[in-house]
């Protein structure tokens, strides 16, 4: 009897991990490093990676506001793909499997196996809607969250025990050092706790679960300082990931709660969530005040306006954002399924969609049906054979502005891109003179004095042999490089639109004096050092 049902417990998570990678599957086929083009976070991380692997400093040698971890996660994708975007393309694609896989069985132990199922699709199939050209810092969190929930839901309504903080503690760790906007998840659980708690005057228990949350947020989070420290860079970490955010949010200016925006972008597995939150208000009341999982309830009420604060306070409305929303979406709608299959479903049909071997294999069928249909299946054939038969071929897109900065340079030689295409530093393989490749997109701040007199300072010290122009394809109302474009930008009626920041006059004057126009391809204008213009171009090798 043990063995029977060991083996079909086997089954079963077997089946919901096919499933999972099938879901994972549709979402990263078209985003594929052999037909597509990193997306602008993407390409900064990856250039991140680029400069660890070569002995870079973060935050020295490379500048960006976010948490330390994501550029770690790229050096090591580099790393195991021999410095192509396989590698990050694939630990992105296993850690939300992964996540998938973890949410799943925790979801399965309050709602059950259908409700479960459900949840776990609907949460995929929403997160490709959001999920753009992947390798964002929420995508990561993922992983992170759904097992501080997981934690959370196997051990509720007790939810006391030492190892269950602790956990929530290193989960909230990971998600914290990759995007501090990312630990919504382990707040709203904290959070659900401690209320209920501090309502029933258990003052040791909310002391006993600060200190175990405490303790496994600092395990991780010494090994982060130990070797900011060591390296030298300890506080320009801090400044960046931590201190700068504060001034980037801009919360009395540009706080937007963008709750309506990230549901329409979700799409319909959001508007379900939304439906099983309406639900929850009904249900709760009569529930908590009975004291039936009441920490459970809370956390239903409170876990998804939370995630959209924090989500919020940026700002901005990017799709990304709403990625770290999935785990406490996929609890609404095992909660929105099990609550209506109870009315809807006769006790027959209910026994049958329990058993997992019956449901998983019909909803397995249906993926492949759709793998063949929709053409996803000739995709990763497609894949298959270059990466295994035909690599001479290349695998890996790169686009014409990168393939021309390889030809008409040399390894050691340095570039400039003027706007964020930061993909070109990645695809061509080329450094930049100054750790500050966002300029001049940066939000005013302490910092933003040194760091724009710092990039004028690289930039003009170091020469770069090309500028590439690509504020004409940034929406971020960059300033262009040529003159005539830039006097019609101020010129048109709100100059207040486009970016001001430190240093942008000496730094134009300094690109005029030096640079002329020597190619445009697909509208970036590419620039050429006038020093070197008299030197043979095709000095480098594609």
């Amino acid at each position: 009897m043990k063995k029977s049902f060991l083996a079909s417990t086997v089954l079963e998570y077997l089946l919901i991990l096919i499933i999972c990678g099938l879901l994972v599957g549709f979402t990263f086929a078209p985003i594929n490093p052999m037909d597509s083009y990193p997306s602008r976070d993407s390409s900064l991380f990856l250039y991140a990676g680029q400069q660890l692997l070569t002995g870079g400093d973060l935050y020295l040698d490379i500048w960006d506001n976010k948490g330390p971890l994501i550029f770690f996660i790229n050096a090591l994708g580099l790393w195991i793909a021999s410095d192509t975007r396989w590698g990050v393309w694939l630990l992105e694609s296993t850690s939300l499997v992964a996540a998938a896989l973890c949410g799943y069985y925790g979801l399965k132990h309050i709602w059950g196996h259908p409700s479960s199922l459900f949840a776990t699709i609907l949460w995929l199939i929403g997160l490709g809607h959001i999920h753009g050209g992947g390798n964002f810092t929420e995508g990561y969190s993922l992983i992170f969250n759904f097992l501080a929930l997981t934690i959370f839901l196997i051990r509720s309504p007790v939810f006391e025990n030492k190892l269950s903080f602790f956990i929530i503690g290193l989960s909230l760790a990971g998600s914290f050092f990759l995007r501090a906007n990312n630990i919504g998840l382990q707040l709203s659980i904290l959070f659900s706790f401690f209320l209920i708690q501090l309502l029933n005057r258990g003052y040791g228990k909310i002391f006993f679960g600060m200190l175990w949350t405490l303790l496994g947020f600092l395990v991780p989070s010494i090994i982060v300082i130990g070797y900011f420290w060591v390296r030298g860079n300890l506080m320009q970490m801090i400044e960046a990931s931590l201190i700068y955010n504060f001034y980037y949010s801009d919360i009395n200016n540009s706080f937007r709660f963008s709750v309506w925006d990230g549901i329409a972008q979700i799409g319909f597995p959001a508007y379900l969530a939304l439906v099983g939150y309406l639900l929850v208000f009904v249900r709760a009341w009569n529930s908590i005040k009975l004291g039936e999982n009441a920490t459970l309830w809370i956390f239903l009420l409170l876990g998804w306006p939370i995630d959209a604060l924090l989500s919020s306070l940026s700002g901005r409305n990017y799709p990304h954002y709403y990625i770290s929303w999935m785990p406490v979406l996929s609890t609404l709608l095992a909660f929105l399924f099990a609550e209506f299959s109870r009315f809807a479903f006769s006790d027959k049909f209910l026994g049958l969609i329990h058993r997992p071997s019956f449901l998983t294999r019909w909803v397995l069928f249906g993926l492949v049906f759709f793998y063949f249909n929709g053409g996803t299946i000739f995709v990763y054939r497609d894949i298959f054979v270059r990466l295994f038969f035909e690599r001479e071929k290349g695998i890996e897109a790169i686009d014409p502005v990168s393939r021309y900065i390889r030809r008409e340079t040399k390894e050691e030689d340095q570039i400039l891109i003027w706007g964020l295409y930061h993909r070109f530093y990645y695809l061509s393989r080329r450094d930049a003179p100054t750790p500050y490749v966002v300029y001049p997109v940066y939000k005013p701040s302490p910092y933003i004095e040194n760091m724009s007199m710092q990039f004028f300072e690289d930039v003009s010290q170091a020469q770069p042999r090309l500028i590439v122009d690509a504020s004409s394809k940034t929406d971020d109302y960059i300033l262009s490089l040529d003159p005539e474009i830039r006097q019609q930008q101020l010129n048109s009626g709100n100059p207040t639109l486009y970016i001001h920041t430190p240093y942008q006059e000496e730094f134009f004057t300094y690109f005029e004096t030096n640079y002329r126009l020597v190619e445009t391809i697909d509208g970036f204008n590419i620039y050429l050092l006038i020093e070197k213009a008299i030197t043979p171009l095709h000095g480098g090798v594609e």
